[in-house]
């Protein structure tokens, strides 16, 4: 009866591994596969938090006339709705194809984990294998991205209405001090 391992010698194990896959022998097409495996689960998105370096300012406009800064700007309704059903149709698409790429990164992301753990990275009959998997992954994804929005929308929201209903964003020049305390009060609450 052979003994479990401990935690040491599976870092060793996990260590040789890495160094077998890494170098011996170096395969330019495995690791061809393996990247663009990634860029399909966006494993290289990580680290950067997405927000580029450098200085990039957003413009800020300020009101001259005394109007809030919160006030909602005027548009041409006439010009906008000609374009209304191609915007609509836009964002529609746009929805579908980030859909679209979720669940394909879902079936992708067991693809990357079998290739890494067998040190196999093969396309032929992985989506076959694989996609059940992703599937059950994708709609858990959906289902976790639904949750936190609406846990956003309550600790978010409704901290938000109860202020406008009390009338701080009419003037908020006269509620400074209550504006930046719930502010961290409800930065604080949505980081916890």
């Amino acid at each position: 009866m052979s003994r479990p391992l401990s935690a040491v010698d599976c870092i060793a194990l996990a260590f040789t591994q890495t160094k077998k896959q890494l170098f011996a022998p170096f395969r330019f097409s495995r690791w061809a596969r393996l990247a663009l495996i990634c860029l399909i689960t966006g494993e290289s998105a990580g680290g950067g938090g997405g927000v580029p370096s450098g200085n990039f300012n957003f413009p800020v406009s300020h009101p001259r006339d005394g109007k809030s800064l919160f006030a909602i700007p005027n548009f041409d309704w006439g010009k906008i709705l000609p374009w209304l059903p191609w915007i609509l149709a836009g964002v529609v698409l746009i929805f579908f194809l980030i859909l679209l790429w979720v669940y394909v990164a879902s079936v992708f992301r067991f693809v990357l984990f079998d290739s890494v753990l067998h040190d196999r990275c093969q396309f032929q009959g992985c989506w076959t294998r694989w996609e059940p998997c992703g599937r059950s992954y994708f709609f858990w994804c959906l289902a976790l991205f639904a949750v936190v929005m609406a846990g956003y929308a309550v600790v978010i929201g409704v901290p938000l209405l109860i202020a406008w209903r009390a009338g701080l964003f009419h003037h908020p020049g006269e509620h400074i001090g209550g504006l930046i305390l719930g502010g961290a009060a409800l930065l604080f609450l949505v980081i916890a």
